[in-house]
C-alpha cells in the first residue's frame, strides 16, 4: 500500500513541476509580447515625432521630436 501511495505523491509532484514550468514559459512568453509591443510602439511613436519634428524645425526638430514624442505617447499607451 506504501508503494502506491508514494507513487501517487511522486506522479503529484511530477505534474506540480510541469504545471510550474508551463507557467513560467507561459510568463516569459508573456514578457516578450509586452517587449515586442512596446519595441512597435517605440517606433511607431518615434516616426511620428520625426515627422512632425522635421515640419517644425527640419532635421534637428526631427531629432527633438522623434525622441519627445515617442517618450509621450509611450506613456499615453501604458
Amino acid at each position: 500500500m506504501s508503494y502506491i501511495i508514494k507513487q501517487i505523491k511522486n506522479n503529484t509532484e511530477s505534474v506540480s513541476q510541469n504545471v510550474n514550468a508551463a507557467k513560467n514559459q507561459i510568463d516569459q512568453a508573456d514578457k516578450q509580447l509586452k517587449q515586442f509591443e512596446g519595441n512597435i510602439a517605440k517606433l511607431a511613436c518615434t516616426a511620428v515625432g520625426c515627422g512632425l519634428g522635421f515640419i517644425a524645425g527640419g532635421p534637428i526638430g526631427a531629432a527633438f521630436g522623434g525622441g519627445f514624442t515617442g517618450i509621450c505617447i509611450k506613456g499615453l499607451l501604458k
